[in-house]
């Protein structure tokens, strides 16, 4: 095989594309960078890594894609408490509560359709502005939601247990709690009739109700 004038023999095709793609981009220049703002670089890619000097959100989370719930907060009857999530800075941030109607004045910051939570939300802007749809934009996750917020996308709603390790005086996030009588949901624990191990179910549920976590109510 032929190259610019140079000869090379190779052991399979694999090899030989591989060499082939090695070549070629040791042969095109540079692509040139330029500093867009973050707004403008969708479609775009990194001209080199951007490494954090700190964790970003500064508070213990889960990493993976999708919606996480404490093993603890899930026990049978237990009410979790629902929080509005704003950027630091934003006209929210000196606010003492939310009413459920001020989520139609910004864009929501959302899971995707099909998510129970995302239906929850929904529903409450629905009952607050009498049927009014908000601006949904949607995360794949909680995290990145977070992440979205902190950046001054929008803004968002959350479960309480997912933002009680938000300090109030976080320099990217401000928590909300929303007007009296706040926006609850309902947890159960639910088990097949055929399940066998009935005691397991007993200690599960009073190790639950034993956390007593902050912003949950049991119900007996």
């Amino acid at each position: 095989m032929g190259f610019r004038g140079e000869k090379f023999a190779f052991d399979s095709p694999a090899e030989a594309v591989s060499a082939m793609i090695a070549r070629l981009a040791a042969s095109q220049p540079a692509p040139a960078s330029e500093r867009v703002p973050l707004n403008e670089a969708r479609g775009r890619f990194l001209a080199r890594p951007i490494r954090l000097d700190r964790d970003s959100p500064a508070f213990d989370h889960s990493a993976m894609d999708g919606y996480a719930l404490r093993a603890a907060d899930a026990g049978p009857g237990a009410r979790l408490a629902v929080v509005g999530s704003a950027p630091a800075g934003h006209p929210w941030a000196t606010a003492k509560t939310l009413r459920p109607e001020q989520l139609l004045d910004e864009p929501l910051l959302m899971l995707g359709a099909g998510n129970c939570f995302r239906d929850q939300v929904l529903d409450l802007c629905h009952r607050a502005s009498q049927g009014e749809s908000p601006q949904v934009l949607e995360g794949s996750s909680l995290e990145t939601i977070r992440h979205m917020v902190s950046s001054g996308v929008g803004v968002t709603v959350m479960p309480s247990s997912s933002v009680d390790g938000i300090p109030a005086d976080d320099p990217l996030l401000r928590v909300k709690p929303f007007v009296k009588p706040s926006p609850t949901r309902r947890v159960g624990l639910v088990w097949r009739s055929s399940f066998p191990r009935h005691k397991a179910i007993d200690v599960m549920r009073q190790s639950v109700l034993d956390c007593r976590l902050p912003g949950t109510r049991a119900i007996h």
